[in-house]
């Protein structure tokens, strides 16, 4: 692991780990697939993915910066018709939060959330 260009890195009072962004955007976006009102990841153009079946695609929609030891998380969901849009947009927020951090020991600054797509199948 010498090359850390790609990667997170952590420190615990045992060494240093190494997070890919694309493990983190991951974490993210299946937070954000599982909260109530979330139709998918929107990955540009009309394409609503959901994280389990089409990971690639869904990546698209998630962009994680690092600064400060501090992540940065940008999410671009689809919602259900039906959905209301503030609270479920606060939910997703927190779940990216819980997970992200849960998952990596991570700071979360933000998670910022553009809805941009509805699912209207529902």
């Amino acid at each position: 692991m010498n090359d850390n260009r790609d990667y997170i890195v952590g420190y615990s009072e045992k060494g240093t780990y190494n997070i890919s962004p694309e493990v983190i955007a991951t974490v993210a976006a299946d937070a954000s697939c599982e909260v109530e009102g979330v139709a998918g990841i929107s990955a540009g153009g009309k394409e609503i993915v959901d994280i389990r079946t089409n990971k690639k695609s869904a990546l698209r929609g998630v962009k994680i910066n690092y600064e400060d030891n501090m992540l940065f998380v940008d999410v671009n969901i689809a919602v259900d018709i039906n959905a209301a849009i503030e609270p479920t947009s606060k939910k997703v927020q927190e779940a990216v939060i819980n997970a992200v951090e849960a998952t990596t020991g991570l700071k979360v600054g933000s998670v910022n959330i553009r809805v941009s797509g509805l699912n209207i199948d529902k």
